[in-house]
């Protein structure tokens, strides 16, 4: 490391600031990756307004993600297999999007199967999912939110979903198909995308009903389904990679 006898104490201590900054900003910067798929539900009429830098249909974006995330992990804690599930509310007349960080609630439900580490990585990665749209350096979604771990039953796939948490969501989707029933009905470049999830294809909820925060049922109405990839170097991502959330 170098003599540092004849050193002053004013240059040893700002050394040792130094070293000191530099080690919280490596604790401070977890690094994760994650792949998987992500399905979503909305009270918007199809197709959604929102991918097209339009306003929610009826007012406010009720809006519920899915991540089933296949793959990954979090400081080597791995995450494949395991759900986590965000429900939240824009205020009236703002897509959920643009209203992150200011949403009138949210909720992070957890997978149950998950271990304590697996947990706050769930956590942690959503945080900054949804902080990546707004750019954040923050990743509290709304004044209003909390963390619930809770058991989720799933069965997700690029074509249909069906999602449950005992006594607050009943979720099921299919993807909307184009001219003749053939190819999917994709988004390549709407208003929503982002880095980690590039393009998505249009679906439409069967069942869509919400017991938590507020309570809703928005059956028969609009539904995206998409692959994600995310890691926390994205660029988008990482104004909120080690930020807080008190």
């Amino acid at each position: 490391m170098g003599n540092i006898s004849g050193m002053t104490l004013g240059a040893m201590v700002g050394l040792l600031l130094t070293v000191s900054a530099g080690f919280s900003k490596t604790v401070g910067k977890p690094k994760w990756t994650v792949e998987g798929l992500y399905v979503e539900a909305c009270q918007c009429s199809i197709p959604c307004p929102c991918n097209f830098g339009q306003k929610p249909t009826h007012g406010s974006c009720d809006n519920t993600s899915v991540y089933q995330i296949e793959k990954g992990n979090y400081e080597g804690v791995p995450l494949g297999g395991l759900y986590v599930v965000v429900v939240g509310s824009s205020p009236a007349g703002e897509r959920y999007v643009d209203a992150v960080g200011n949403l009138t609630f949210a909720r992070y439900y957890i997978d149950e199967r998950a271990n304590p580490r697996q947990r706050q990585a769930l956590e942690e990665i959503a945080r900054a999912l949804n902080a990546s749209y707004l750019r954040l350096p923050t990743r509290k979604l709304s004044s209003n939110e909390d963390v619930k771990v809770v058991p989720i039953k799933a069965d997700v796939s690029a074509d249909r979903s069906e999602v449950t948490i005992p006594s607050v969501l009943e979720f099921s989707t299919q993807r909307l198909h184009g001219a003749e029933n053939q190819k999917p009905i994709e988004i390549l470049n709407g208003a929503v995308l982002t880095e980690w999830m590039p393009q998505i294809w249009a679906g439409e909820s069967k069942t869509y009903k919400y017991h938590g925060a507020e309570e809703w049922d928005y059956s028969g109405r609009s539904a995206y389904f998409a692959r994600f990839l995310a890691n926390s170097d994205m660029p988008s991502i990482q104004p909120s990679v080690g930020a807080t959330h008190p």
